[in-house]
């Protein structure tokens, strides 16, 4: 046990002081999918290839509904690539703090 605390202290800290200096992430990191809505044309492949099923396309009567909850989001980008539009494009964004879970809901309207 002392030779654990007494490698702890050699080493020093090595965490990050986040949220007080900021973060940054490396290339390539996946982070929130967000829609580009005058690209969407509610296709529906990307709702077929999430393996966590958090998009959904709904249809009625006077319009159609692309939703995402990233409740459930993997950030697999999967989504991103399937969609031939490039209507979904995957950010570096990962602060998605929310006090609920209709405030993690993206909603793409089209009327019929």
């Amino acid at each position: 046990m002392f030779d654990i605390l007494r490698m702890t202290i050699k080493s020093g800290v090595l965490t990050a002081k986040y949220p007080e200096k900021e973060d940054h992430v490396s290339e390539g990191f996946r982070g929130m999918p967000k829609f580009v809505p005058e690209k969407c044309t509610m296709c529906g492949d990307c709702v077929e290839i999430c393996p966590s099923s958090v998009l959904l396309l709904e249809k009625t009567e006077y319009e159609m509904r692309l939703t995402i909850s990233y409740c459930g989001c993997i950030f697999c980008g999967r989504c991103e690539e399937i969609c031939t539009h490039q209507a979904i494009k995957l950010t570096r964004e990962f602060e998605m703090a929310s006090k609920t879970r209709h405030d993690l809901v993206s909603i793409i309207r089209r009327k019929i």
